[in-house]
């Protein structure tokens, strides 16, 4: 018998301010309250996201390069 491999967690970030945590965990986003840490509201993510932030320059130069047919 194989040994037992769990699956891979989702990818987790989190944000805080003075009032808000929130946490980005797999396609759910959750929001809780900063003092008691209370679960105020969670909403699903829908769509892809990009892994990486697109810089300003980078989306430029993207539209100024002729797209090529593969």
């Amino acid at each position: 018998m194989p040994p037992f491999v769990s699956p891979p967690a989702p990818p987790v970030a989190i944000a805080a301010n003075a009032d808000f945590v929130y946490v980005v965990w797999g396609n759910m986003l959750l929001q809780f309250d900063a003092k008691n840490l209370k679960l105020l509201r969670r909403v699903p993510l829908r769509g892809e996201f990009p892994r990486e932030p697109v810089l300003p320059e980078k989306r430029q130069r993207d539209k100024e390069q002729p797209k090529t047919e593969r």
